[in-house]
């Protein structure tokens, strides 16, 4: 409540300054018009305007500012109640550490590639994913812990690639074998977990149908860890503005996914529109 009331003691003094320059400026329009009677009716009028139009700017922005914080209390809470739910002390600071160091590495890699919060959107997705497929509470926390790093190998490639429309072949080439290079960017992960990251970074480009990269696994050979990865991280990119890229609205994405079970796995992606459908992300 603080930052609200901050935020709205500097509107009333930015409106304080607003209303006698506005003053003035529709003061001398009146002027050179009308009589001073109707000039001081025609001033009256305007301000109202203007007051209504500012009260209307301040309720909108104080509404969004209670969505932001409660769209993130909701995604605080239910990973708190996740990690409360372990009952292992130990394993739960690790896995604490493990998440709040998986966070700092997907911002970097979100940073490098030019797409502010593009991890922290596809991991929300992953954990919202796993809790409704009831998986256990360990495995939540690491596919959501995975799935912020799991293009951790692109910090290899140059910046200038990410906002490039058109890549050549040796330049698809590089970004293709990032998922060899992110080995080098999770050495933080204890030995115990690494074969869920590992699965992640390695398996998110396979497709069901075999098609894809690098082993050609299909079905359900392809890790379920990359497979909700691969699911998430493709609606967020179809939802999301870029350079290269027009954004669909939620029914679109998720229809796009549903026309191609050969690439998705057609149970992760009805769990996803469940989810989209039944929570606050």
């Amino acid at each position: 409540m603080n930052g609200i009331s901050a935020a709205y003691n500097e509107a009333s003094e930015f409106w304080e300054e607003l209303t006698s320059t506005l003053r003035e400026m529709f003061h001398n329009l009146a002027s050179q018009s009308v009589g001073i009677q109707e000039r001081n009716s025609y001033i009256d009028d305007l301000m109202a305007v203007s007051a209504l139009i500012f009260f209307i700017l301040i309720v909108f922005l104080v509404i969004s500012h209670l969505l932001h914080m409660h769209r993130n209390h909701i995604s605080k809470t239910h990973f708190d109640i996740i990690l409360g739910s372990i009952h292992d002390e130990a394993e739960k600071t690790e896995l604490k550490v493990l998440a709040n160091k998986c966070v700092e590495l997907g911002e970097r890699i979100d940073e490098h590639i030019s797409r502010k919060g593009f991890s922290k959107k596809i991991s929300t997705l992953v954990f919202f994913i796993a809790r409704q497929m009831n998986l256990d509470f360990t495995e939540t926390v690491l596919f959501f812990c995975a799935s912020l790093v799991h293009d951790a190998g692109y910090l290899d490639a140059p910046s200038e690639l990410f906002c490039a429309e058109i890549l050549f072949l040796k330049e698809k080439k590089v970004m293709k074998t990032h998922i060899l290079r992110a080995i080098n960017y999770i050495d933080f992960v204890p030995k115990k977990y690494i074969v869920t990251f590992m699965n992640a970074i390695t398996y998110h480009h396979e497709n069901m149908d075999g098609s894809g990269f690098p082993d050609g696994l299909c079905g359900e050979e392809i890790p379920l860890c990359a497979r909700i990865i691969h699911v998430a991280e493709d609606y967020v990119f179809m939802t999301e503005k870029s350079d290269y890229n027009k954004p669909v609205d939620m029914e679109k994405a998720l229809l796009r996914l549903k026309e191609k079970p050969e690439v998705y796995d057609e149970g992760i992606v009805n769990v996803l529109a469940n989810v989209l459908k039944n929570t606050v992300i």
